[in-house]
C-alpha cells in the first residue's frame, strides 16, 4: 500500500512539474506576444508621427512660396503692368528684381508656377501654383493661392470692376494695393491693414479677408 501510494506521488509531482514547464512556456509565448504587438504599435505611431511632421512643414513652406509668388507678380507690376502678360510662368530674380521667367520654377522639391490672365485691359487674375511630392509618397500635393491685380496708377476715376486690390487702391487711404488672405492675422503679419469692407470681393478659396498695404 505504501509503495503504491509512492507511486502516486511521483507521478503526481512528474506531472505537475510538466504542467508548470507548460504553463511558464505560454507565458512566455504570451508576453513575447504581447511586446511585439506594443512595439510594432509604438513603431507605427513614429512612422505617422514623422510623416504627418513632414507633411506639415512640406505644406508650410509650399504655401510660403505660394504667396512669395503673388508678391513678385505684385512686385513686377508696380514696375509695369505690362509685364503681365497672360500665360503660365515661372519667376526669377535678375538684377535684384524679380522676373516671369519659363513656364515654372522649381525650388528644392517644389515646382511654382504663375498663371496670368486678362479680367479687362486694366486688370489682371493671377494664380500662383505650388505643386510637390514628398519622399515615400505616391500621391503629389499642391496649394494655389489667387488675386486680381490692377494698373493701379491709372485706376483713379475710372469703372473697373471691383475686387480687393482695386477695393484698397480706390480708398482715400492711399494704399498701393490689396490682396485676400486666410485671416485678419495674416494682414497683420506682413503689415498690412483689413478693410472688412473689401472682403464681400475676395471669393475664391480659403482666402476671405481683404488686406490693403500702405
Amino acid at each position: 500500500m505504501d509503495t503504491l501510494l509512492l507511486k502516486y506521488k511521483l507521478v503526481f509531482r512528474k506531472k505537475r512539474g510538466i504542467f508548470k514547464r507548460g504553463f511558464a512556456l505560454i507565458e512566455a509565448l504570451l508576453a513575447t506576444s504581447i511586446f511585439a504587438l506594443l512595439a510594432t504599435a509604438f513603431i507605427g505611431s513614429l512612422i505617422y508621427g514623422e510623416k504627418s511632421t513632414t507633411v506639415a512643414g512640406s505644406r508650410s513652406r509650399a504655401l510660403f512660396l505660394a504667396e512669395e509668388g503673388l508678391e513678385a507678380v505684385r512686385n513686377i507690376r508696380d514696375e509695369d503692368f505690362n509685364k503681365l502678360t497672360d500665360g503660365t510662368f515661372g519667376l526669377a530674380i535678375t538684377d535684384n528684381s524679380w522676373k516671369l521667367s519659363g513656364s515654372s520654377d522649381l525650388t528644392e522639391i517644389f515646382n511654382r508656377q504663375i498663371s496670368i490672365s486678362s479680367i479687362d485691359p486694366k486688370i489682371k487674375k493671377v494664380a500662383s501654383t505650388v505643386s510637390w511630392q514628398d519622399v515615400n509618397e505616391e500621391t503629389p500635393h499642391f496649394i494655389s493661392v489667387t488675386t486680381y491685380l490692377s494698373k493701379w496708377k491709372e485706376i483713379a476715376g475710372s469703372d473697373l470692376p471691383m475686387s480687393c486690390d482695386v477695393y484698397c487702391m480706390q480708398l482715400p487711404v492711399g494704399y498701393i494695393s490689396g490682396i485676400c488672405r486666410s485671416s485678419v492675422g495674416a494682414c497683420k503679419a506682413r503689415g498690412e491693414i483689413s478693410e472688412r469692407g473689401g472682403d464681400k470681393y475676395c471669393t475664391i478659396d480659403k482666402d476671405k479677408f481683404c488686406c490693403c498695404a500702405p
